[in-house]
């Protein structure tokens, strides 16, 4: 399982991918979120593997 976290809800995943797969999956698109991977921002090919926690922030701008 992967544990997804988006906006403070949590969602397990029963398989891993790489960022942009899941995001895909969960309907999340890109330019809105930002993904982190133990705290470090991760680019969106990084891995994500069974056991892994990923969150997805989502991008505001304020002008």
């Amino acid at each position: 399982m992967v544990k997804v976290l988006i906006d403070g809800k949590e969602i397990e995943l029963e398989r891993g991918g790489q960022v942009y797969q899941i995001m895909s999956v969960l309907g999340l698109n890109p330019e809105e979120f930002l993904a982190l991977k133990d705290g470090r921002l991760v680019p969106d090919d990084e891995y994500v593997k069974e056991g892994d926690t990923i969150e997805f922030l989502r991008v505001t701008s304020r002008g």
